[in-house]
């Protein structure tokens, strides 16, 4: 049977959204107390006023620059650690009904020291794909007119974007469950299910991003307030949470993954793939 057909988008659709209902309420508090914390942390290091000061206290443009990344750097760690803390809650949830702090934390530093190489190991892919089609864009510009050779731009770079988010996706989904694989046997798989097996979890990514948008644009409207902004977080880790449970039932059901001997004891887990 065609891999693309093993892994239904409206299959695996439909049992996330059961597995997120029958677990709603504990999710919707992760959602909430993870938003806050990250807006708290992101409001402590992006304070316009101690930003601004930052700014002025340093005259040479090195070191603002420098300034400028170490805050970066600061705000995607932690963005790395609370992808942390989502991956723990649901392999949590995916073995146990009620939320265990003991197994979230049993799940806390592996994914974020994966996800930390990961990081270390894209942020040079990136570097290198930016220089390679700034050169090839920049000869594209020679060639096609200039909203044409917007269109062709935008086009790629979400193309590009949506791709990369699947193989995020499915890094982070290898991440969930407890396996005896190593991380470049992680890196590799990820790399082949978004090669093989992408028709899904795409279309999974483009709705996440569609919605993302809606909500921003919403918040927008409303004007900017703390109420909405918390309410926006809010949502858009809860949306998190189901993309995360989405791909982790896909790779769940892929032929890479590592298939559990449930016992007496853990059967729950079956819960996971059914």
């Amino acid at each position: 049977m065609n891999s693309q057909n093993n892994l239904s988008f409206f299959v695996t659709f439909e049992q996330t959204i059961n597995f997120i209902r029958n677990r709603f309420v504990a999710i919707a508090i992760a959602s909430i107390v993870i938003s806050l914390a990250s807006s708290l942390l992101t409001y402590l290091i992006m304070d316009p006023s101690t930003f601004a000061a930052t700014m002025i206290y340093y005259s040479n443009p090195a070191d603002i620059v420098g300034a400028i990344f170490g805050i970066l750097l600061l705000l995607f760690i932690i963005y790395i650690f609370i992808s942390s803390v989502m991956i723990g809650i649901i392999y949590n949830l995916s073995t146990s009904d009620k939320f265990d702090l003991k197994l979230v934390l049993e799940r806390l530093l592996p994914a974020f020291l994966n996800l930390l190489g990961f990081a270390c190991i894209y942020s040079i892919i990136v570097i290198v794909i930016t220089i390679v089609f700034s050169l090839i864009f920049a000869i594209i510009g020679y060639i096609l007119p200039s909203r044409a050779a917007n269109i062709l731009i935008l086009l790629s770079c979400a193309t590009i974007g949506l791709f990369l988010s699947v193989i995020i996706y499915y890094f982070c989904a290898s991440l969930i469950r407890p396996s005896s694989k190593g991380f470049f046997q992680k890196f590799a798989d990820c790399h082949k299910l978004t090669a093989t097996q992408w028709k899904a979890p795409l279309l999974m990514v483009l709705i996440s991003w569609v919605i993302n948008v809606v909500l921003f644009f919403i918040s927008a409207m409303l004007g900017n307030n703390i109420v909405v902004m918390i309410i926006y977080s809010v949502l858009s880790t809860f949306l998190g949470f189901f993309v995360y449970s989405f791909f982790f039932r896909l790779y769940s059901a892929s032929n890479v993954a590592e298939k559990p001997n449930l016992d007496d004891n853990n059967q729950n887990n079956q819960k996971v793939i059914s």
